[in-house]
Formats: C-alpha cells, sequence, structure tokens
C-alpha cells in the first residue's frame, strides 16, 4: 500500500491518512508514505513509536518516503465487541447485566479503545434499575411537553376574596417544596447510575425536567397576586427529607412515583 501526502504537513491531516492506510493493513505488512515536506520523516518516527510500528526505508531527501510496518500494538488499541463485552442494541436483550466501567460515557454498542479511564457509577447492575419499558415511556413523556408561558392564561382577569388567596398561596408553598422533593431525587440518582442504561437516564431527565416546569407554575401562580410565599412547616420538611435521603433507588423511584405522586395527584383533584 503507498499513500503520497504531497505538500500536506503531517501533523496537519497527514497522519490521519497513514493512520487509515495502517488500518487497512495487515500486522507486519508494510505501508509506503511519501510527501514532498521536509519534517515528514521527523514526524513518522515519533509517531510509530508512540503507535508502537516499525519505521524502515527512511528517506529523508525532499522528495522523501518511508516504509511502516503495521505493528500488532494498533490491533491491542481499540477493542472488539467480543473484548469490550459490547451489547449489540439491535440484539433483544443487549443490555449488559452489569456493564463494565470502563465502557465509562460511551454510547451503548460503541466500541472502547483500551487505556480509557474507569469510571465509577455506583448503579451499574440490571436488575436494581433496568425496565425494558423505559424507552416508551421517555418518548410518551417527551412528546407531552409543554410551555407554562402558553398552557396557562396568565393575563386573565380574575378576583378571589383575600382569604381565599391566602390559602393558595399556601397550597403553591406546601406544593413547590413537594415539587423539589420530586426534582432533586432523579436528579441524584442519574449521576450514580452507567450511561450503558441509557433509556433510565433519559427517562429521569425528562421526569427532572417535568418538576422544574412545575415548580415554575406553582411559584408563579403564588407569586400572581402576593409578594412572598407562605410556610414551609417542619413536619412537611421531614416528611420530604426521608425521600431525599433514600439510598436504595428503587424504594425512592416506588416512594416517589407511586406513593408520592398517587397522593399529590388526589390533593391537586382536591385543589
Amino acid at each position: 500500500m503507498h499513500i503520497d501526502l504531497e505538500d500536506l504537513r503531517f501533523e496537519h491531516g497527514g497522519a490521519l491518512l497513514v493512520k487509515r492506510a495502517l488500518r487497512l493493513a495487515a500486522v507486519g505488512e508494510t505501508v509506503t508514505v511519501a510527501g514532498r515536506h521536509p519534517d515528514l520523516t521527523v514526524y513518522l518516527r515519533a509517531w510509530c513509536r508512540t503507535e508502537g510500528h516499525k519505521l524502515r526505508q527512511v528517506d529523508d531527501s525532499g522528495t522523501g518516503y518511508a516504509g511502516i510496518v503495521r505493528g500488532p500494538a494498533a490491533d491491542q488499541r481499540w477493542c472488539t465487541a467480543e473484548r469490550a463485552g459490547r451489547a449489540d442494541p439491535r440484539v433483544i436483550g443487549a443490555v449488559s447485566d452489569r456493564p463494565s466501567q470502563r465502557w465509562g460515557l460511551a454510547g451503548r454498542g460503541a466500541l472502547v479503545e483500551a487505556g480509557s479511564p474507569e469510571f465509577h457509577f455506583a448503579l451499574d447492575r440490571k436488575m436494581e434499575i433496568w425496565s425494558g419499558d423505559a424507552a416508551r415511556m421517555y418518548a410518551q413523556a417527551a412528546a407531552a411537553q409543554w410551555d407554562p408561558a402558553t398552557a396557562v392564561p396568565w393575563e386573565a382577569a380574575f378576583d378571589l376574596p383575600v382569604e381565599v388567596e391566602d390559602a393558595i398561596v399556601q397550597a403553591m408553598t406546601y406544593l413547590i417544596e413537594n415539587e423539589t422533593a420530586a426534582l432533586v431525587v432523579p436528579n441524584r440518582f442519574i449521576a450514580q447510575m452507567h450511561p450503558h442504561f441509557r433509556e433510565v437516564i433519559q427517562l429521569l431527565a425528562v421526569q427532572a425536567a417535568d418538576e422544574a416546569r412545575h415548580i415554575e407554575v406553582f411559584t408563579r401562580r403564588a407569586l400572581l397576586k402576593r409578594k412572598e410565599l407562605g410556610l414551609s412547616t417542619a413536619g412537611g420538611q421531614a416528611s420530604l427529607q426521608t425521600l431525599v435521603d433514600e439510598p436504595n433507588f428503587a424504594i425512592a423511584a416506588f416512594l416517589l412515583s407511586v406513593l408520592g405522586e398517587g397522593t399529590f395527584l388526589n390533593l391537586l383533584w382536591f385543589l
């Protein structure tokens, strides 16, 4: 195999062409590199040492060339699907039971280069966090997004008795702190979750975005005709603290999404 870089400098793109040619060559095969830049062989010597290739047939003349023998180290720098334990997203059940921490932030199914740093995601077991419904639920949640600025007729005229407005402000104050807890909980677990389970992370992220929007709406309503919020009670805060501090993902998800949101829906219907 022969490539001619002509006037292209090695550090300005020539290295990519050489690397591509070597990836197409077999181990032990020679790729001849030619070029007119006077520093070509200087760069090639250093680059070959770094990449694990052998340099021979060097010509340092103005129209220099070099023969590069592809080394085995290049094979070791890239993990194949089998060596990395890559889960093929096109295959049913391809989600790994416990993905490697060395897969890090790589998308599921990507090739992970050897030598990548090892991350420390506490939630890395499929049985603890995975749901086959996560992708459908995320798509449904993403499609149901709405804009608080246009969904609520904020400019509509209305007038309520003072004591009723005060009660609404107090109710909004309670709703805000509950929604804040509902925002904190998924965000806390997102940072601990292995990115291999991307659908679950996306679902929690859109859930957090929903809660942020709820906080905006309840705050806006509370301050629509008042200058400050109502009272945040010690009992209410203590109850929410147990949810925020819960270390187990499954229990926290149950408390938040089933018991908490179920009670919340009843409260909204009552209001």
